[in-house]
């Protein structure tokens, strides 16, 4: 099996994604409507929950608008191992 076939998650990227997930649930959205709301390509909330995506600083705030928080909400606050 190749080395390339799983990515490494990024602790912090993860953390990330379960906050999006956590917020985008609290919402009752599918991936989806998620997906359609933030203007995104439908697999990019999957790449984003699952930590395998590292969002540029436009891609978060457009989340955060949609999610209706703070970008700073998105983000863990405190060190992830």
């Amino acid at each position: 099996m190749s080395a390339l076939s799983h990515p490494v998650k990024d602790p912090y990227l993860a953390a990330l994604g379960v906050q999006i997930r956590r917020l985008r649930q609290a919402q009752g959205w599918s991936q989806d409507e998620f997906a359609a709301r933030a203007g995104m390509h439908r697999t990019h909330p999957t790449k984003l929950e699952n930590g395998l995506l590292d969002p540029r600083l436009s891609t978060l705030r457009r989340v955060a608008e949609v999610l209706g928080v703070e970008v700073g909400v998105l983000l863990p606050n405190r060190e992830v191992e």
